[in-house]
């Protein structure tokens, strides 16, 4: 519940502390040759243009440690990390950009390694206590925005409530369509159907609500998309006119030629990274958090390549002020973003699952 009250501004960098956790001064003395007979650091992102651009991250890390890094496009964590849980083959260390909701929900099924006090402590003075939870730090912010090809229709919608309206602003739609994107849809449908942006959920309220709200959407959507690249294809190549997605890659599709109008207006959505309780490598793992906490303009790269924000402060100062005013947290932008309720979309994710694949279905 915490980062409801998140503040629209760059996330201090990772306490260098944090390396500390579970480490014996001997063991931080070790050196990277060391530290990569462990084995490869596997990070899990989300692929295409995110994954390679943590990949640029990673090879100027193994440039500095000796230790390998292999960036995954794995796409929704939660059922992989559940997988390799039954199996006892956990092979990831880091989960890198994941969604809160799916960082919540995997924590209160023991699958996340929580910070021990001293390192929460340290954590939340860098923070913020709004900033932090047991399990995870935010990494990446971006925004889940409204778009359409003015090219493509008559008059584009501007807000979440347009969007939605598919009586007024008749075209083909764009919607995820997958469990791994749904916290987006979830809260976009609690805004479409009444919920004031800064109190999306009551605790006891159902899913019934937002489900009709889908289902009066859903003949007007032609892709419901299951991966990043798909959003920005589906764009590329008129397979919607209109969208709701990430706003680094709406920038990308704008710069491709498409004229496509952003709206900022829809969800705030800040990304996390954590390290798994059964983490093969976890020493390398908190290694490369911390020297990424430690290179704010390798971070800053990481911003241009993907117009997200980043979490060290000093990544401004190698951030050009066209790119800057792309981000989400660009207070011009922010303004008209709302914060997300991850707590009740996990506390209901078992639901909201069924019905909302029920009706992409066709149900």
């Amino acid at each position: 519940m915490a980062r409801k009250g998140i503040k629209p501004l760059l996330l201090l960098g990772v306490a260098g502390s944090l390396a500390l956790a579970g480490c014996s001064g001997e063991t931080q003395a070790a050196d990277s040759t060391e530290a990569a007979e462990t084995g490869k650091l596997v990070i899990s992102s989300w692929g295409g243009a995110y994954a390679e651009a943590t990949r640029g991250l990673a090879a100027e890390f193994t440039e500095d440690t000796g230790i390998e890094v292999e960036v995954l496009d794995a796409g929704n964590h939660v059922s992989m990390v559940q997988s390799m849980d039954q199996t006892g083959t956990v092979e990831w260390d880091i989960l890198d950009g994941m969604a809160l909701q799916d960082g919540y929900f995997l924590n209160q099924e023991g699958l996340l390694a929580n910070w021990d006090d001293d390192t929460r402590a340290a954590l939340e003075d860098a923070y913020g206590a709004d900033n932090v939870t047991d399990y995870d730090y935010s990494w990446s912010g971006y925004g889940m925005v409204v778009v359409c090809n003015e090219d493509a229709v008559a008059a584009c919608p501007t807000t979440i409530e347009e969007f939605f309206d598919t009586e007024a602003f008749p075209g083909n739609r764009m919607l995820p369509g997958d469990p791994g994107f749904f916290g987006v849809l979830v809260n976009a449908l609690a805004v479409a159907t009444g919920s004031e942006r800064d109190a999306l959920f009551e605790e006891s309220e159902g899913v019934d609500r937002i489900a009709e709200g889908l289902r009066a959407v859903a003949p007007s959507t032609t892709v419901w998309y299951t991966s990043g690249d798909q959003q920005n294809q589906a764009m590329l190549q008129g397979e919607a006119d209109m969208g709701i997605m990430a706003s680094g890659r709406a920038f990308a599709v704008q710069d491709e030629g498409v004229n496509l109008n952003i709206a900022w207006d829809g969800l705030y959505v800040t990304g996390s990274s954590s390290i798994l309780a059964d983490a093969p490598n976890k020493e390398s793992a908190l290694k490369y958090v911390t020297w990424l906490a430690e290179n704010p303009e390798a971070q800053a790269k990481w911003a241009t390549a993907l117009q997200y924000t980043v979490p060290h402060p000093e990544a401004l100062d190698f951030i050009e002020p066209d790119v800057a005013e792309r981000l989400a947290n660009y207070p011009a932008n922010f303004e008209g973003l709302y914060r997300q309720d991850y707590v009740w979309h996990s506390n209901n994710k078992a639901e909201i699952d069924s019905t909302f694949l029920d009706i992409i279905a066709g149900g």
